[in-house]
């Protein structure tokens, strides 16, 4: 089927996975521990299916207004009046999915997106702040539990993502919700906005044998006891998606919690920041490259990658002193062990004695992924942003 809309590459990694990056075929792996995703996001447990409702209620069978026509609504805030209209298909947004080989960008009307050549349909959602900023988003619940749409307000305008639903599972009111590829590795984490893109926190994860926290290694216990507070939280509210409810969940959600200016600048500059590394995410998109400059540009991303986890460290270290100090010292020199004990397991497996020598690009984004976590990690640090604590 024809796709109703502009189809273009996008020169921008949306990072989805348990580890950032995970191909189809791995979320679809018997290995997976489906334990984990028997309530993954509609509340019920049954597959997630629009109840019947009447043709003037149904979002997706309205025609798409004419541009400029948005029906506005003086009690909500701009941000959230400009994700009704993207729900109520009253204005285009612009979307990303990098789910198949090649990523593509949209710009079209909710309701014209397709998913696996049929249109998609998306029977729930709820808002709830993912990243701290005090701007509520929305998420939709794709039917089948084929995955979730992300629509975030930024710049003015509305960005949707993609992201696969084992890779998002049990989203929780806190924004915490659960990663993971494999019976043996799961996550705990939270999203990230850098430009037009989402990566997800790794602040727990258990991988085989192994548990970290922030990817440095701690005790089993510790992890346990974190999958425990983890499952006592409260899940998220799943909604019928139609336009009373829409209208209703977003009045409800616009009255936001003040800030004071000074914290406003500051989450603004933290932001700010985080976009600015969205360059480096472009290196990572290998639409339509040859071999040798897809190597070159994953190189390149973890080159920058640790230039700009030593920059963000330098300038926490003259930001910090007494105890805040030496505890960031202490942390710092254990993610850079655990990060040198990655890459050794990686040069003794394939028998080179410096990363320089490994020719699968691929090692080169996995540990610059593990580098830009660390990256973002220090950002909150010096921003004094607690979101992801």
């Amino acid at each position: 089927m024809k796709k109703p809309f502009l189809v273009m590459p996008v020169l921008a990694l949306v990072l989805l996975s348990a580890c950032s990056r995970i191909s189809t075929s791995e979320v679809t792996s018997n290995n997976i521990n489906n334990s984990v995703f028997t309530q993954i996001s509609p509340s019920v447990s049954s597959t997630p299916k629009l109840e019947k409702v009447s043709d003037t209620a149904d979002v997706t069978s309205l025609p798409s207004a004419a541009p400029g026509s948005l029906s506005s609504d003086n009690s909500i805030s701009g941000a959230m009046q400009a994700l009704k209209s993207v729900l109520l298909n009253e204005e285009t947004f612009f979307y990303i999915d990098n789910t198949a080989d090649r990523l593509y960008t949209y710009n079209g009307y909710l309701k014209d997106i397709n998913n696996n050549e049929s249109p998609m349909k998306t029977p729930q959602f709820t808002i709830i702040n993912l990243d701290g900023d005090n701007i509520p988003e929305v998420v939709l619940a794709i039917e089948n539990y084929n995955g979730f749409v992300i629509l975030k307000y930024k710049n003015n305008k509305v960005t949707g993502n993609f992201i696969h639903y084992r890779s998002f599972a049990q989203l929780r009111k806190d924004g915490s919700f659960i990663s993971s590829y494999g019976a043996d590795h799961n996550i705990i984490g939270k999203i990230y906005f850098i430009g037009d893109s989402i990566i997800t926190e790794h602040k727990y994860k258990s991988e085989g044998n192994s548990y970290f926290v922030r990817d440095i290694p701690t005790e089993k216990d510790a992890w346990e006891k974190q999958w425990t507070s983890f499952m006592d939280l409260p899940e998220v509210d799943w909604f019928n998606y139609n336009k009373d409810e829409i209208s209703k969940q977003i009045i409800s959600n616009s009255n936001s919690k003040d800030m004071s200016e000074a914290v406003k600048i500051s989450i603004n500059e933290r932001q700010e920041y985080l976009d600015s590394l969205s360059n480096l995410m472009d290196l990572t998109n290998n639409t339509e490259k040859s071999k040798k400059t897809e190597n070159a540009d994953a190189k390149n991303y973890y080159e920058g990658c640790n230039k700009q986890k030593k920059k963000i460290y330098k300038l926490c270290l003259k930001k910090s002193s007494g105890n805040d100090l030496q505890a960031l010292k202490k942390e710092q020199q254990q993610w850079e062990k655990s990060f040198n004990s990655i890459l050794s397991n990686y040069l003794i497996r394939y028998h080179v004695n410096s990363i320089d020598e490994l020719e699968e690009q691929y090692f080169y984004i996995d540990l610059g992924d593990m580098i830009l976590r660390r990256t973002i990690n220090l950002v909150n640090r010096y921003f004094d942003f607690h979101f992801y604590d």
